[in-house]
């Protein structure tokens, strides 16, 4: 593979000796300093229910996950070990995942490939990774576990997501809205509950105030996620109020009504308060 340098990212490397890329535009981060493997298992495959809703035996289709914001792959690599040892420790029969990632600058990716000492979870999987980039398909039916992996390069909501299998999993890694307003919008939140299939649930970094109002507002239920070494708290959402291991409650509700910035940008809509009160109760 030639030398991939991207102009827009570099290395970073945290003091416990993890490492991500930062965009140079920004300064930001992609993770937080527990590093992306630790932080995809954290934020996204143990909230995300992904294990057990693989475990499905009895559901003959594939599990959809949508990893939304690529970036280094931490996320989708590791929902493909998930399955692999779903199906690798399964008495009976494990559901296939059908992956779909989306991004829009791959340069990090493909730097973070050349330098696979700094990147240790990507060796692994480094053909797989090589073949998706090249190829925009990587497929696989090794020990019995069928996976379908597919990548779409653009803008997220620029793209034909209508015409995609519905999500049962969101992965929402994107940049922060403070550096992409434009993904964590009311708006695109609706429009990313009416494209999910009954019961499915999102995972995102983001605890901001007026990030969960814009997904309760859009349709979602949420709940409190998971915190680690880096994040107080991360949120999780989803269809079914039933898959939040933590609802947002009064306490959150009272937070709200403090909040400097309570609502998305987009949110024209009055009673906001009284709306999400409504929708929240009963605690």
């Amino acid at each position: 593979m030639a030398n991939a340098t991207s102009d827009t990212h570099e290395p970073v490397i945290f003091d416990n000796g993890t490492t991500s890329m930062r965009d140079l535009a920004t300064g930001e981060a992609m993770h937080s300093r527990i590093g992306p493997w630790a932080e995809a298992q954290a934020l996204h495959i143990v909230p995300s229910g992904l294990r057990e809703r693989l475990s499905e035996g009895s559901v003959s289709a594939p599990l959809v996950v949508w990893d939304v914001g690529l970036g280094i792959a931490a996320n989708a690599l590791a929902a493909i070990q998930c399955a692999r040892a779903v199906s690798g420790g399964s008495s009976g029969a494990a559901r296939g995942l059908t992956l779909l990632s989306f991004e829009r600058d791959l340069s990090p990716l493909r730097q973070a490939l050349e330098e696979l000492a700094r990147f240790p979870y990507l060796a692994e999987f480094e053909g797989p990774v090589g073949e998706l980039l090249s190829s925009r398909e990587w497929r696989s039916s090794e020990g019995g576990c069928e996976i379908n992996w597919r990548l779409f390069e653009g803008d997220f909501f620029s793209l034909g997501l209508e015409s995609l299998p519905k999500p049962d999993i969101i992965f929402y890694d994107f940049y922060s809205p403070k550096t992409a307003p434009h993904l964590w919008t009311y708006k695109g939140f609706e429009r990313l509950f009416k494209l999910s299939a009954p019961g499915a649930t999102m995972c995102t970094y983001s605890a901001a105030t007026w990030v969960r109002s814009a997904l309760l507002l859009a349709g979602f239920h949420v709940g409190y996620g998971p915190m680690t070494d880096a994040k107080m708290e991360s949120t999780v959402a989803s269809l079914s109020r039933e898959n939040l291991a933590r609802p947002l409650d009064q306490r959150w509700l009272d937070r709200l009504g403090r909040s400097g910035r309570p609502w998305p940008d987009d949110w024209d809509g009055e009673d906001g308060l009284k709306r999400i009160a409504e929708i929240l109760r009963p605690f």
